[in-house]
């Protein structure tokens, strides 16, 4: 039985109900992302992928107005529980795959907001959801013609 897919831009939910026989299921995944308004409290970021692949993860900070900003050094990228890999690209950005093990990674970012001698330390969280690979197409394949048997 074939599931209808919905896409959404954007949603705001302050309560959600589902009701059904069976019960319905809901699935949310990220990708790609687009950005948005700037928010007072970061909103953490969930990440599915396979074990078979990576995801380029960056920070991009901004002030309080929305506008571009800095860190005073590299972001500091922590795998706080599970067991995902992270590799760094630059002082914004890494690689993030999953571990040896199909569990869900919580990882923290971690910069230096204070420009000057002092740490004012701001951090955003993610967590990558791995799953195991699916099938992507049947590979259907056919020999060569023989003469058939009389």
């Amino acid at each position: 039985m074939e599931h209808p897919s919905v896409h959404i831009e954007r949603i705001y939910i302050e309560h959600l109900s589902l009701a059904g026989r069976p019960a319905p299921g809901m699935h949310w995944c990220v990708g790609p992302t687009m950005p948005c308004e700037p928010q007072e409290t970061p909103m953490p970021l969930t990440v599915r992928c396979t074990t078979e692949e990576k995801v380029r993860i960056s920070v991009q900070p901004k002030t309080r107005s929305g506008k571009d900003a800095t860190f005073d050094g590299p972001v500091v990228w922590t795998v706080l529980s599970g067991t995902a890999i992270v590799t760094p690209i630059d002082d914004t950005s890494v690689w993030v795959q999953p571990g040896p093990d199909i569990l869900d990674s919580v990882i923290s970012a971690e910069g230096d907001a204070d420009l000057d001698a002092g740490i004012e330390t701001i951090q955003d969280l993610l967590t990558l959801q791995p799953e195991h690979p699916r099938a992507a197409s049947m590979g259907l394949t056919a020999d060569e013609p023989v003469l058939q048997d009389s």
